[in-house]
């Protein structure tokens, strides 16, 4: 499995997240990712996608947040088109990758998700958070992508047409009109993810959109795996920050 790092800038444009959010939900989503493997398999995108909405869904059901992806009735179920950009970023940098259609985790992303895992989210104010995520891990990693799909399917979610929240009706996924949004977070949540400024300052460097740092390191580390820079010669200017 090819481990090289790449980046490749995916636009935000139409992503209403905000950014501490969005890099928020791609350290979470990268530890669900991490799990999986370890009990099982991660899946293909339409696993991974049902897999997100489940655990956003029964967050939701306990009053609590987990990811905050906005989700629509599309023609394989919930789809979330910022979910698919962020895994296209996590597959370009330190995350996982495509092998056919089938994500694996990179060795680089397994570290940091364990990191984050067993210091983040091993933290008591974080409980219900791992809590959920293992419990979702679990009960997919075994599982085939069209098992969680008909699970999904199953399950009865408040959803609205585009832009008419005021027109919200709880229907089952299966039943809910193409296009329509789903509504999972909670109104007024009882836990979200607790996250220490000093991750929150790692996960900018390494999991925004754009970082000039960590650029930076991906070009020294590219010069010094190709030979065009030697241990003992200068620093190139501004790699010192």
């Amino acid at each position: 499995m090819d481990t090289t790092l790449q980046y490749s800038p995916i636009g935000r444009i139409d992503d209403p997240r905000p950014s501490g959010v969005r890099v928020q939900d791609r350290i979470l989503l990268l530890a669900l990712m991490w799990r999986l493997s370890q009990h099982g398999y991660i899946g293909d995108p339409i696993k991974v996608q049902k897999t997100v909405f489940l655990a956003e869904y029964e967050a939701g059901a306990k009053g609590s947040v987990v990811f905050r992806y906005p989700y629509f009735r599309w023609d394989y179920g919930p789809f979330s088109k910022e979910l698919r950009n962020d895994c296209r970023l996590l597959s370009d940098t330190l995350g996982y990758m495509e092998e056919g259609d089938w994500y694996v985790i990179r060795p680089d992303g397994s570290s940091l998700a364990e990191a984050f895992w067993l210091d983040v989210l091993a933290d008591q104010r974080n409980r219900s958070i791992r809590e959920l995520l293992e419990d979702i891990a679990k009960s997919c990693a075994q599982r085939p992508g069209g098992y969680i799909q008909k699970r999904v399917y199953g399950l009865t979610v408040p959803s609205a047409p585009p832009g008419r929240r005021r027109d919200v009706a709880s229907r089952t996924v299966s039943d809910t009109p193409k296009g329509y949004d789903f509504l999972l977070l909670p109104a007024r949540p009882k836990c979200q993810t607790f996250l220490p400024y000093e991750w929150e300052e790692v996960l900018a460097v390494e999991l925004a959109e754009q970082s000039e740092a960590r650029d930076s390191l991906r070009r020294a580390e590219n010069d010094f795996r190709t030979g065009r820079v030697r241990v003992g010669d200068p620093i190139p200017p501004g790699l010192e920050e």
